[in-house]
């Protein structure tokens, strides 16, 4: 009986985890972004606004080591790192 149990548990598992990722209710589509260029591979983005700006909720964002140059917010009523 033992042993009946310790099979089930993986399989119950692996059923959950199949359903999660095949239901449309259950999956979230989570993306990692990159910023920049890191050991010769290329971001999808030059600036880390534009990353910003594409990211959804539970979204990442890589950022390759550097100096970016961004610009600040010009709305005195949103300053920039507000």
């Amino acid at each position: 009986m033992r042993r009946l149990a310790a099979t089930r548990a993986p399989a119950a598992f692996v059923l959950a985890g199949v359903v999660a990722f095949t239901s449309p209710s259950l999956a979230v589509s989570v993306h990692v972004w990159r910023v920049g260029t890191h050991k010769g591979i290329p971001g999808q983005f030059r600036t880390i606004q534009a990353a910003v700006n594409a990211a959804g909720p539970g979204d990442w964002i890589l950022v390759a080591p550097g100096v970016y140059h961004e610009n600040g917010s010009t709305d005195p009523d949103l300053p920039a790192g507000a």
